[in-house]
């Protein structure tokens, strides 16, 4: 039985999908016709990050932070063009879905035969990017790197494929720094079976990955220099390698704890879309991780009814899928659909291969495409005339924020500021970017765990000596405890001491963080 390799193309329906997906993710991001919708979340520290590098301070040197610098530099790129304007955010998150959808279809055709390869593009759109991928941070857009090296080895395994994929490998990790190293040392696997099944003699298989980890090593520490050379190869190194191997694990969802946790969550969000929030949350969660073993089994049964030429594509999309599923060290429904878009297509391909529907391709394409596409819209009519929107006007500009308690500080916030003041967020950095608030040290992510240690403390009771703000937004977990309460991880004590000896209580919110914010004493 020797099935033919499909010889992918681009036709219109590629073009008119990707239309609907642009038009999907408009509507998802942006309240009709033309106002940005505000979400306090991750995307903000990035924004923040570029923010500071526009007004002329140096990543990694006046402040602090652990990725590489791919997603900062994106921003302030945006900025120097179009100006510090929230709404770069959202389009910088429709070309980033589009994009994804883009390149795996690409990749989809190259493996799956017929209508069925528009499956896993759609599946990754409208049944999860509502929900875990409308994040214009640096987890979102690595990925697609990642697909572009995966193509370019599907068209061919010549010295050039080789160094284009390393060099992709490392715009990905110019992102997010461990994904381009477990998608590099995925493709070598591949490189290394693959020579062994072409019977290529040793040396030719060890050039050949010479050349695709050189191409990455290289292209990364180039695209890393200005920052190396403009901080010092130390404090890089501390910064993004030290910093996340020593303590990155101990925020609450950054070790494998996070599993269990976002499958809890799911079930206890509340409303209607809490309801539709868990049939998502448990497929991506079990599907994506146990979509890895689907090659290995096929293979294993039918090796011998197909020339290697045929496995050559389903394997190296399926080692690449594992090397990142098996890469990620906090792994929960967020995390796996950021990289799902591999293990979605060689989902699909078993299904296909094991003629489970092939024989309706095309029935069950359109049947699911038609289904995925309405729900998707159903959700974007929902965001757009369900949600109570309340229009603020912000130093970057109008916004729609829902009516909540967390909208309620930012609008407080707006009325007692100035934008360039200083102010300073303890806990996650959201409001600097939105509210042209700067912070006043170095640091921030100040949480009561080993997640940050205690010289970033220290650097930040520094700052605020020093600057002075009117301001400190946080919450009553971080003094409402002597300091020998304190768990031991928990290193806020000095900063909790300056806070209440010199601010007073002036506002509290009824958010899930119950928010205070603290004046300083006249």
């Amino acid at each position: 039985m020797q099935l033919r390799l499909p010889q992918p193309a681009s036709n219109k329906i590629d073009l008119a999908l990707l239309s609907v997906v642009v038009v999907f993710l408009y509507l998802m991001m942006f309240r009709l016709p033309f106002t940005p919708i505000f979400a306090e979340s991750d995307p903000l520290i990035f924004l923040y990050n570029a923010d500071r590098m526009l007004s002329g301070e140096v990543l990694y040197r006046d402040f602090f932070q652990f990725t590489f610098p791919g997603g900062q530099v994106l921003y302030y790129f945006l900025f120097s063009v179009f100006g510090p304007q929230y709404w770069i955010l959202g389009f910088a998150t429709i070309a980033m879905g589009a994009a994804s959808f883009w390149f795996c279809i690409k990749v989809s055709k190259y493996l799956i035969a017929g209508p069925l390869a528009y499956l896993p593009p759609l599946v990754f759109i409208f049944f999860g990017m509502r929900w875990f991928g409308l994040d214009g941070s640096h987890r979102t857009f690595s990925p697609i790197f990642v697909l572009i090296a995966v193509l370019i080895l599907l068209k061919g395994s010549g010295k050039y494929h080789l160094l284009a994929a390393g060099i992709f490998c490392s715009l990905a990790s110019f992102f997010t720094q461990d994904r381009g190293i477990v998608a590099v040392a995925g493709l070598s696997i591949f490189v290394a079976i693959d020579g062994l099944a072409a019977r290529r003699e040793w040396k030719a298989v060890f050039g050949r990955f010479c050349l695709l980890f050189g191409s990455f090593a290289v292209s990364l520490f180039l695209l890393c220099s200005y920052y190396i050379f403009r901080v010092g190869l130390g404090e890089f190194i501390d910064s993004t390698i030290v910093y996340p191997a020593l303590y990155y694990q101990y925020f609450e969802h950054n070790n494998y704890s996070a599993f269990a946790a976002g499958i809890r969550d799911a079930f206890d969000y509340p409303g209607l879309g809490g309801k539709f929030y868990i049939v998502p949350t448990l497929f991506y969660s079990f599907v994506i991780p146990i979509s890895i073993l689907f090659f290995p089994l096929i293979y294993w049964r039918d090796r011998k009814l197909q020339n290697w030429e045929y496995w050559r594509r389903p394997a190296l999309i399926s080692i690449v899928s594992a090397c990142l599923v098996l890469g990620i060290t906090a792994p929960n429904n967020y995390r796996y659909f950021n990289i799902s878009a591999l293990p979605l297509i060689l989902t699909v391909w078993s299904v296909s291969y094991l003629n489970l529907v092939r024989s309706r391709g095309k029935v069950v394409t359109f049947v699911l495409a038609a289904l995925l596409i309405a729900f998707g819209f159903l959700q974007a009519f929902r965001v757009q005339y369900n949600w109570p929107y309340i229009k603020i006007d912000t130093p970057r500009g109008a916004v729609a924020g829902t009516r909540n308690p967390t909208t309620e500080k930012y609008i407080w916030l707006l009325n007692n500021t100035e934008p360039g003041e200083y102010a300073y967020e303890v806990g996650l950095p959201y409001i600097y970017f939105p509210l042209g608030l700067r912070n006043p040290t170095r640091y921030s992510h100040i949480l009561q765990t080993s997640y940050t240690p205690p010289q970033h403390v220290a650097g930040a009771v520094t700052g605020l000596k020093l600057k002075k703000p009117r301001f400190i937004i946080w919450q009553n977990a971080y003094h409402n405890i002597t300091n020998a309460a304190r768990a031991e991880d928990d290193s806020t004590g000095p900063l909790a001491e300056y806070i209440l000896s010199n601010y007073f209580l002036v506002k509290t919110f009824n958010d899930d963080a119950a928010t205070e914010i603290w004046k300083r004493n006249e």
